[in-house]
């Protein structure tokens, strides 16, 4: 024995999408600054003595640590 289901009646729902979000903006973005762009900056200002700013938290970093928030470049 076989069933096929087939509907009684045509539905005629047309309903209009929400227009889609902009997502929001990233960091990064794919056409802009890449992450390595930004560290190779940062390495280039610490090698050159430069002061340069923690790409994690904007304060000063130095070739060990940020002062501020303690990340570091490895």
């Amino acid at each position: 024995m076989s069933a096929v289901a087939t509907p009684t009646h045509e539905r005629h729902d047309h309903a209009v999408a929400a227009p889609a979000e902009r997502p929001a903006e990233r960091l990064f973005e794919p056409r802009g600054t890449t992450l390595e762009d930004a560290i190779l900056v940062l390495w280039d200002d610490l090698v050159a003595g430069r002061d340069a700013e923690c790409p994690v938290c904007g304060g000063s970093i130095s070739m060990i640590e940020c002062a501020d928030c303690g990340s570091e470049l490895s």
